[in-house]
């Protein structure tokens, strides 16, 4: 089996359209937004994409938009992946990066990679607050850059 590759989107330009292909074959994204793809960190395996993470820049934060890996892969390489975001998010000048976890093993993987829950009163969508929406029951992390 051939090493685990890590690979900055931005510094790769032939790469997006195997992200694309990889996101499309995961039953639970219903649509990918290409725009959000230049943002990421790939993990790739030989030829394919094995692990992609991206945010969405707001004002002074990142939205982790996809975070998808294959469950074999090491956490030493999922950590990678993520830092790789971190340098990337750093020189954009962001100030974090914000999760929203749905259920306790996504709130555990961003607790293991130095996410904080955060007040959801501090967390505005559409300048409004998450009560009364679907994100309601969610937990909201910061990693703080």
């Amino acid at each position: 089996m051939q090493e685990l590759e890590v690979i900055v989107v931005e510094q790769d330009s032939n790469i997006a359209n195997k992200i694309m292909t990889f996101l499309k074959s995961i039953d639970t994204i219903a649509s990918v937004e290409e725009n959000l793809i230049t943002n990421g960190v790939a993990l790739k395996q030989e030829e394919d994409i094995v692990g992609f993470i991206t945010y969405e820049e707001y004002s002074e934060y990142g939205l982790i938009r996809y975070f998808i890996f294959q469950k074999q892969i090491a956490l030493g390489k999922v950590i990678e992946m993520f830092d790789s975001l971190c340098d990337v998010a750093r020189l954009r000048e962001l100030a974090g990066l914000i999760s929203i976890g749905k259920n306790q093993e996504v709130i555990d993987l961003f607790e293991s990679l130095g996410f904080n829950k955060i007040d959801k009163e501090n967390f505005l969508v559409g300048g409004k607050t998450v009560y009364g929406t679907d994100l309601e029951n969610a937990t909201i992390l910061l990693h703080k850059l």
